[in-house]
């Protein structure tokens, strides 16, 4: 379960409301839900005790550089990585 970036471990949490709103909510991003319902500082205290981890920000589309060119890649370097542009779309599944 993500609350924004954050990753929570929901495993032995038990919900003073219904279960089923955890259970629903597993794999999702509860952030707004959780905001609308406008719960106590004791719940947000919750969360920061079941956060375990963080997402990356936005994985954005990057080069490696290379210090000794110019451009920062070599002519290898740049017909491989124009080859991948290409070729590979990285926001698509690389399996089916």
């Amino acid at each position: 379960m993500f609350f924004g970036s954050r990753v929570l471990d929901v495993t032995n949490f038990k919900h003073p409301g219904p279960q089923k709103l955890i259970s629903d909510a597993l794999n999702t991003d509860i952030q707004e839900d959780y905001t609308e319902q406008a719960h106590s500082g004791y719940a947000d205290e919750l969360l920061n005790q079941l956060t375990i981890g963080y997402l990356p920000e936005k994985v954005g589309h990057t080069r490696l550089t290379n210090e000794h060119f110019m451009n920062g890649l070599s002519k290898e370097e740049e017909e491989i990585h124009n080859w991948l542009d290409r070729n590979i779309d990285l926001k698509k599944p690389l399996l089916p």
